[in-house]
Formats: structure tokens, C-alpha cells, sequence
């Protein structure tokens, strides 16, 4: 006999239009005592968590002095899977020969892909990586131990830059003897007198 309105359970939106405002619920407006057949739209939220609940969930249809009547949700189907993100920000530093494959960047890490303006620091114990330790150039750096901000995103891969890998060359003699003891390692001495 009177106006009805139907909510929507949580993480779900409902509207009287599939093109229209979805919100949490809406109002059916009574005309001489009745309201009239209505087809309610409903769909998960933008901001529906993955470890929501959506499967056998109950939108209630409530007012118009008659019993509240309730509709549930497919059993099985209703889920909302996890957002792939990247990370942005860095730079691969040039560094000399060392023997190690252990690797630097500068520049702030960002996430990228983040969903609805949500914002967060990036987390993690970052390590950076050459695949090698050999001399090149914009060799292939690796970082890894970065972390996903919430349980709604994953990383989608490691982040990667490159950088160059380069002779010691500040000091030639030390260059040459550390490319000599990776050689021989039994005691050799140069004959450009570096020892």
C-alpha cells in the first residue's frame, strides 16, 4: 500500500536502470496504493574487497506495510578477483666491476594500476640485481622483495631496469690484477708491474 525500497547487501549497488546511478539502494514510489512492476539492476561495487563475501547474499525488499521479502544472490559465481600492479619510479646506477651481481637504483618506487584513487607507500624489503656479474652495458637489473599494498592487488611481475656494468677505471692496475686473480687465482703477477 505504500512506497518499497530495496538495499542491496554489502559490496553490492542497485539501481532502476542498467545505464543509471547504482547506490546502495532505491525507492519504489506507490501510485494509488501499489508500485508497479519494477526490474532492479544490481552489480558489485568498484570497491568490493576480493574477500568479500558475494555468493548467497540477500537484497531485502522492505515497506509498503507488506512482509519484508528477500532475494539472494546465485550461489556460486559472484567474486571479485585481484588487480595486477606494477612498480615505477626507478633507475638503474652505473657501478664498476666488483666480482658480485648486486645491483643499486635511485628514484622513489610507485605503485601504478592502483584502483578508484586509492593511494599507498610502496612496501617491502627491496633487493637489486645484475643477472651477471660481467662487464656491459644497460645490463638488466632485477628487483625484488617489493610488496603488494592490500590483499585486492597483486605484483604482476618484478620491476626491472638496466644499467651498465663497467671496468674499474679509476684505477687500471687494480682493474687488471682483479681480472688477473679471476684468471689464474694462484699468485700471478702482471707484467704492468701492478703486483
Amino acid at each position: 500500500t505504500g512506497d518499497l525500497t530495496v538495499t542491496a547487501p554489502a559490496g553490492f549497488e542497485v539501481c532502476t536502470t542498467s545505464g543509471g546511478t547504482f547506490t546502495d539502494s532505491v525507492s519504489l514510489t506507490a501510485s494509488s496504493g501499489s508500485v508497479a512492476s519494477t526490474t532492479i539492476y544490481a552489480r558489485l561495487k568498484a570497491t568490493a574487497g576480493v574477500s568479500g563475501t558475494y555468493n548467497g547474499v540477500s537484497f531485502t525488499v522492505t515497506g509498503g506495510g507488506a512482509t519484508q521479502a528477500i532475494v539472494a544472490t546465485a550461489a556460486s559465481g559472484n567474486a571479485v578477483s585481484t588487480k595486477g600492479l606494477t612498480i615505477t619510479g626507478l633507475t638503474g646506477v652505473n657501478k664498476e666491476y666488483d666480482r658480485t651481481t648486486a645491483a643499486s637504483t635511485t628514484g622513489t618506487a610507485t605503485y601504478s594500476g592502483l584502483a578508484n584513487s586509492e593511494s599507498f607507500s610502496v612496501t617491502g624489503t627491496p633487493t637489486a640485481t645484475f643477472a651477471n656479474a660481467n662487464v656491459g652495458t644497460t645490463k638488466l637489473v632485477t628487483i625484488t622483495g617489493y610488496l603488494a599494498p592490500s590483499a585486492n592487488y597483486t605484483l604482476t611481475a618484478d620491476p626491472t631496469v638496466t644499467a651498465d656494468r663497467g671496468n674499474d677505471y679509476r684505477n687500471p692496475h687494480r682493474r687488471d690484477l682483479r681480472r688477473h686473480r679471476d684468471l689464474y687465482r694462484n699468485g700471478y703477477v702482471c707484467q704492468c708491474g701492478c703486483g
